[in-house]
């Protein structure tokens, strides 16, 4: 058969079975020496790479010269029902301190690449109230490591839960529900609905 994946990067790279890639058919999903049901890329290999990417990963509070990149990746992964958040009157002045709202931007190799805004409350939670990535460093591990390090702020902060809401057409409570989030309550805003998500930090 003919119709073969075509790996690119991983094509030298062992699939959890033993075998490479060019041995697995797109149409049967299998394997045609062993008859596992898909490639998948040899774990050790991902990690090794997952691990690359972390070390050059980092977060720190927002200065003046990332407001314009803010903005634009704001307005590009989110759209236009999140305008606020790419206007550049209210990022600098969260940046400045005027809002409680704190604003980190996430780097690889000091270039930023993301970003994450939120607050605490009176109620001893913390509340992700932005939170964007460059749709090129997505799937890396770097959503993850910001949950994490978020995780580090709320329990300095004495925090028992981190709460986030984010729009149903965004298709990302997957992602936090992989971070140990869970589903609260579904609301209507008067124009979309939305997930509101809570992760107790009691447990952890």
């Amino acid at each position: 058969m003919n119709n073969k994946l075509r790996w690119g990067a991983h094509s030298r790279v062992k699939c959890n079975c033993g075998h490479y890639p060019k041995g697995h058919y797109a149409r049967e999903g299998c394997c045609n020496k062993c008859g596992c049901t898909w490639y998948y890329p040899n774990d050790k290999y991902i990690l090794r790479k997952m691990s690359n990417y972390k070390l050059k990963f980092k977060m720190r509070k927002a200065i003046e010269e990332d407001v314009p990149f803010i903005c634009r990746l704001n307005k590009r992964q989110l759209g236009r029902n999140c305008a606020i958040w790419y206007s550049t009157k209210w990022i600098q002045k969260i940046v400045r301190g005027v809002y409680p709202t704190r604003y980190y931007t996430l780097t690889y190799n000091d270039k930023p690449v993301g970003a994450i805004a939120f607050k605490y409350s009176p109620f001893a939670w913390l509340t992700i109230e932005c939170f964007a990535i460059q749709k090129r460093y997505q799937g890396k591990g770097l959503g993850r490591f910001a949950i994490k390090q978020l995780d580090k702020i709320a329990k300095r902060q004495k925090c028992v839960s981190i709460d986030v809401g984010t729009y149903c057409y965004l298709n990302v409570t997957p992602f936090y529900e992989k971070l140990g989030f869970e589903k609260q309550e579904k609301i209507f805003d008067g124009d979309l609905y939305y997930w509101e998500l809570s992760k107790d930090l009691r447990s952890i």
